[in-house]
C-alpha cells in the first residue's frame, strides 16, 4: 500500500497531509507526532508526504529530527503490514478456529463448504450461514440474523490470522494492522487451543502431604515446609489427588 492510498483510506489527501506537517513541525511539533501516531503514519510516510518540498529526505531523517527535538522517533519506526486477502481458492474446505475474549477466551470453528455455504459451531450448537469474498479479498459472512465483515493479516508466530471483524464493510476495508484486537482464525485446533492455555491463567495442583497442617483462610500463603513453595490462595478444593489451588 502506498502512502497516497493509505491517506486515502483515511480520508486525507497528499496535500492536506503536506500542509498539515509544513504548517505545524517547527512550532507544534508535539501536534505533528501525536497525530501521526494515532493514525498510523510512520517516519517514511512522512518522508514520502515531503518529498516535493524536501528532495531527498528519509523515513531515518524523519526519525533524527524527532530525536533532536526530544521525542521518540522510534516510536514512528514501524512498516504497515499488507492484508491477507482471502479466496475462495484457499478457504473452501477449510475450517477455522476464531478465538476471541469475551468474558474470558472462547474458541468457535468455521467450516467452509463448497458452494459458499458454511457451518459455524459455537457452544455445541450447529448455526448454518453463507460466505462469499470480493475484490479486496474481504470475507462477508451472512447468517438470518446478521452480515459481517472479516479483513485478515498474518500473524507473526502464530498459526493464524489477526483479524477486523465488523459489521461496517467501509471500516472493515480501511482498517490497518495497528488497529487490531486479539481476534484470530486459527489453521488448526491444537494451535487454538495452545494460544487459549497460554493466556489463560493455569491452576496449580499441590498433593495433600505437602500441605498438611499449613493451609489457612483464603488469601492467605500456603508454605511447604521442605520445599519453602509459596502460593497464594483464592479458593481451595479437596480432591482424591490433592487440593486444589487457584
Amino acid at each position: 500500500m502506498t502512502t497516497e492510498e493509505y491517506l486515502t483510506s483515511k480520508g486525507v489527501t497528499m496535500e492536506i497531509a503536506r500542509d498539515f506537517l509544513l504548517n505545524n513541525y517547527e512550532l507544534n511539533l508535539q501536534t505533528v507526532f501525536n497525530v501521526c501516531k494515532e493514525f498510523g503514519v510512520n517516519n517514511n510516510m512522512i518522508a514520502d508526504i515531503l518529498q516535493s518540498n524536501i528532495p531527498g529526505l528519509t523515513g531515518a531523517g524523519v526519525a533524527s529530527y524527532f530525536d533532536a527535538n526530544g521525542f521518540n522517533g522510534n516510536e514512528l519506526d514501524f512498516s504497515l503490514k499488507e492484508a491477507f486477502k482471502f479466496t475462495q481458492e484457499w478457504i473452501e474446505g477449510k475450517t477455522l478456529y476464531n478465538v476471541y475474549f469475551e468474558n474470558g477466551y472462547n474458541s468457535e470453528s468455521f467450516i467452509f463448504n463448497e458452494g459458499g455455504s458454511l457451518t459455524v459451531i459455537s457452544n455445541g450448537e450447529m448455526i448454518s450461514a453463507s460466505y462469499s469474498i470480493d475484490n479486496e479479498g474481504i470475507l462477508k459472512l451472512t447468517t438470518s440474523e446478521r452480515i459481517d465483515y472479516i479483513k485478515a493479516y498474518e500473524e507473526d508466530g502464530l498459526n493464524a490470522l489477526k483479524l477486523k471483524w465488523d459489521q461496517k464493510y467501509e471500516e472493515v476495508k480501511n482498517s490497518t494492522y495497528e488497529e487490531l484486537s486479539s481476534e484470530y482464525f486459527f489453521l488448526d485446533e491444537s494451535s487454538a487451543q495452545n494460544y487459549i492455555n497460554l493466556q489463560t491463567p493455569q491452576l496449580n495442583i499441590l498433593p495433600v502431604n505437602i500441605i498438611d497442617e499449613y493451609v489457612y483462610n483464603l488469601e492467605e500463603e500456603i508454605v511447604d515446609e521442605n520445599n519453602s513453595m509459596d502460593t497464594t490462595v483464592v479458593g481451595i478444593n479437596q480432591s482424591d489427588e490433592g487440593l486444589l489451588i487457584v
